[in-house]
């Protein structure tokens, strides 16, 4: 264990995740007032098994909401692995306060 690296190519991380890791963000999130990605990044980042249980409690957030539209697992995952948006884990966190 002390021999790993995350940069062997085992790891599976491609270029762009290994430079995010080893330079992350220095400034905080932004969601330029876009209140419906803010709620939909907190409840990815609150829910434990965010791939399965994210579509199903998505939906009873939009009926509950009356909502059209809220942004889809796979859009959150976009914007959550966006260098300008990603972060180290400590920013991830700090959307939950």
């Amino acid at each position: 264990m002390q021999a790993t690296s995350l940069d062997d190519l085992g790891s599976g991380l491609d270029v762009d995740a290994l430079h995010r890791l080893h330079n992350p963000p220095t400034y905080p999130a932004s969601f330029d007032g876009d209140r419906s990605l803010e709620a939909a990044i907190k409840l990815y980042i609150g829910l434990n098994h965010a791939g399965s249980d994210y579509h199903v409690t998505r939906e009873t957030f939009m009926s509950f909401n009356s909502l059209d539209n809220f942004p889809s697992y796979y859009q959150v995952k976009k914007k959550m692995f966006k260098p300008k948006l990603a972060g180290s884990a400590q920013s991830a966190a700090e959307l939950l306060k």
